[in-house]
């Protein structure tokens, strides 16, 4: 049951709109608190907070407003002597018809200012038999109420002589836009410009006008965007639109900026807008097609994991190729090494928004990587991508792992592609950038799929996010290890194994995503397959052991280190890599592990443990497995033994001619500069300080 509070004051006669009286009185630095669902009325004013409210301000009724306003209004004000802290309730203002001052009745609506800003709020509800008006208020700051007359429309006049938005003096209605606005923007010698973040219902561009959105802001449309002149949304802009079908018409040019191309390289591209005749020769003109050469313009065939090239001039953006993702290589003007280039992306068409669907397939063991994108012109989040179901999670259609095309330097080791997935992100390689919750305006990606599904996207996905970069969402139990591989120089491939919870060891479609690299690289395993990302089950037990998978592209020192971790790995919790092939059990957490590898795969030399001493921990042994020797581009030959210390080395030619002897070594690895030897096949003899040999050959 509701409680009323009336605070009644006694005046002299009728209330004179000219006059002013404090009809509640709080003494300055008191208040009074008002507990949620109470009434309190006082002269016509009735509030009723949704939340406990403190009323620590004195409130005055007058016949005119005190701040000042060119927008109509009844000769009835309440303002409140200090503004008021926020206020979340509903607010209903009674009134006379001797009060109207030439308004209708029928049109009055809540006229709000918080301190700073009149509002004329169009949800108000309107009874003018009863004589009020009532609406609700979200956290409001209350500083003066009284009803002005609804403004159905809001257009831009530029009467102030300025291009700002937030003057309410260049609108219509005298007061700035709000969420409820159907906005519009004829020509003139002035047009508006943004400041801030603005949000509307409709957005109406007339011929010869022109509205742009800058960098770092948002425009949000709750309805249509009919554009008959010009509209830009530029770099790390948004434009956000609600709904689930596409009421836009005219087209819009929204622009993304890659800074760091070279002319070999590749970008995985996804237009936000369509348009039949925007052909992908004209969004990249000098990108190689014929007759010049052969097209560099590519789609992915999902049944043979192919990029398959397309004429750039009769394959548009066009509503066919809606959340489609293409391949596209930098223009052939841009310098080859060196210094990087700029390639400015325009998209141009009409803006796309709601519902949007998209054929995945899966053909087969090995296949199911689809190249689709980013259909809108905002960022979407990631997860909410992921986790999209349209039947309360009995299926998932867009579960699966996404790559992102990472290389920027060709001819180079590592790894191509960033992955993420609702285990979290892993970058392609050390240093890289790691993709761990939006998806960027114009991005395409790969979305590997384990069956085929229609894919969707829709409008409750996209997210303001300004940035040009990732952010992190974590709404379920992680606790992670993200590790790197690295030759001496270079950076090669980044993985993470997760403790996630609802997860199983086991493939977990959205959770565990395969490394798809070619190159150099660590992985896990789940049933002899190698993954970047993989998940498995809460609660922790620290007596688990995770597998790892190495390829080493050539002989070389290696290095595999902790980038970081989360969860309870954040804690005391130790981390140590066991190399079976050496018997080692490292401390990975507190530093990095280096060794030295043939070329080749390795499916069983590494784990990652938890304890120092793990159960059948193998003794170290001295044998051909366990000693590596390989030559570097200097014709440097270098020998690793491991964890035994070496005595000496001797090299032997196949005919079992000496040709190099070093001794006195007393070390695990040692390099002979000084071999004089011919290309041959040479046998390199190493004897341990417990006089133990072991013989291996080489190509040197």
């Amino acid at each position: 049951m509701k409680k009323y509070i009336y605070l009644i004051i006694c005046l002299l006669g009728l209330f004179i709109p000219s006059m002013q009286a404090q009809i509640v009185s709080v003494a300055s630095g008191s208040g009074f608190n008002i507990k949620a669902g109470t009434v309190i009325g006082a002269e016509g004013l009735d509030l009723t907070p949704s939340a406990d409210f403190s009323l620590d301000a004195s409130i005055i009724l007058s016949g005119a407003v005190n701040n000042s306003t060119s927008i109509a209004h009844i000769n009835r004000s309440y303002q409140f002597e200090t503004t008021t802290t926020p206020f979340s309730g509903a607010v209903q203002l009674n009134y006379q018809d001797s009060e109207l001052n030439g308004l209708v009745a029928t049109d009055l609506k809540m006229f709000h200012n918080d301190g700073s800003t009149w509002t004329i709020d169009n949800s108000s509800t309107n009874d003018p038999n009863a004589k009020f008006v009532r609406t609700l208020f979200s956290a409001k700051a209350l500083n003066e109420l009284s009803l002005s007359a609804a403004c159905s429309g809001f257009a831009w006049l530029a009467n102030d002589g300025t291009t700002d938005w937030n003057t309410a003096d260049n609108w219509s209605c005298k007061i700035t836009p709000t969420l409820s606005s159907d906005v519009v923007i004829n020509a003139g010698s002035i047009q508006p410009l943004l400041s801030t973040n603005v949000a509307i219902n409709s957005l109406t561009i007339a011929s010869g006008a022109a509205l742009t959105v800058p960098s770092g802001l948002d425009l949000t449309v709750t309805d249509f965007i009919h554009n008959d002149g010009s509209m830009i949304v530029e770099h790390d802009a948004n434009l956000l639109q609600s709904g689930t079908t596409n009421e836009n018409s005219g087209d819009i040019t929204a622009k993304r900026i890659n800074t760091s191309m070279r002319r070999l390289d590749y970008t995985y591209w996804s237009s936000p807008t369509e348009k039949a005749d925007y052909s992908l020769k004209m969004f990249s003109p000098q990108t190689v097609s014929p007759p010049v050469g052969t097209s560099r313009f590519y789609a992915l065939d999902e049944t043979t994991n192919v990029f398959v090239s397309l004429d750039p001039t009769t394959t548009f953006f066009d509503s066919s190729n809606i959340a489609r993702g293409f391949s596209i290589r930098a223009p052939n003007n841009f310098p080859t090494n060196g210094t990087f280039s700029t390639f400015n992306a325009n998209f141009i068409g009409v803006p796309n928004s709601g519902d949007i669907t998209i054929a995945a397939t899966y053909s087969g063991t090995g296949k199911g990587f689809n190249s689709i994108g980013n259909p809108y012109p905002s960022t979407i989040d990631a997860l909410a991508f992921l986790q999209y179901t349209p039947d309360s999670g009995a299926t998932y259609p867009n579960a699966g792992t996404m790559y992102f095309w990472t290389r920027s330097s060709q001819g180079t080791s590592g790894s191509k592609y960033a992955a993420f997935n609702l285990s979290g992100g892993t970058a392609a390689q050390l240093g890289g950038t790691v993709p761990n919750g939006t998806i960027q305006v114009g991005q395409g990606f790969l979305l590997k799929k384990v069956a085929s599904a229609t894919v969707v996207f829709n409008n409750a996905m996209r997210v303001g996010n300004n940035q040009g970069q990732f952010f992190r969402t974590t709404t379920t139990e992680k606790h992670r290890i993200w590790l790197n591989l690295a030759t001496d120089t270079t950076p090669l491939s980044q993985m993470m194994v997760g403790y996630i919870e609802g997860t199983t060891l086991g493939f977990d479609d959205a959770y565990d995503g395969k490394m798809i690299n070619e190159a150099s690289s660590i992985s896990s395993t789940i049933d002899d397959e190698n993954y970047t990302i993989q998940a498995r089950p809460t609660p922790f037990e620290n007596t688990d052991q995770v597998p790892l998978h190495f390829k080493a592209d050539t002989a070389a020192n290696y290095t595999l280190s902790i980038d970081h971790v989360d969860g309870l790995f954040s804690g005391d919790q130790n981390i140590y890599l066991r190399d079976n092939l050496l018997g080692v059990t490292h401390d990975i957490k507190s530093n990095a592990y280096t060794f030295t590898s043939e070329q080749g795969t390795f499916g069983n030399r590494f784990a990652v443990v938890y304890q120092s001493a793990p159960l059948g921990i193998e003794i170290p042994t001295f044998d051909a497995n366990a000693v590596i020797v390989y030559k570097n581009d200097d014709k440097v030959l270098n020998i690793n033994a491991g964890n035994v210390i070496m005595q000496n080395v001797k090299i032997y030619d196949v005919r079992g001619r000496l040709i190099h002897e070093q001794s006195n070594i007393n070390a695990t690895a040692t390099t002979l500069h000084n071999l004089k030897a011919e290309q041959q096949v040479l046998l390199v003899k190493i004897t341990s300080d417990d006089n133990k040999v072991v013989t291996k050959k080489v190509v040197y």
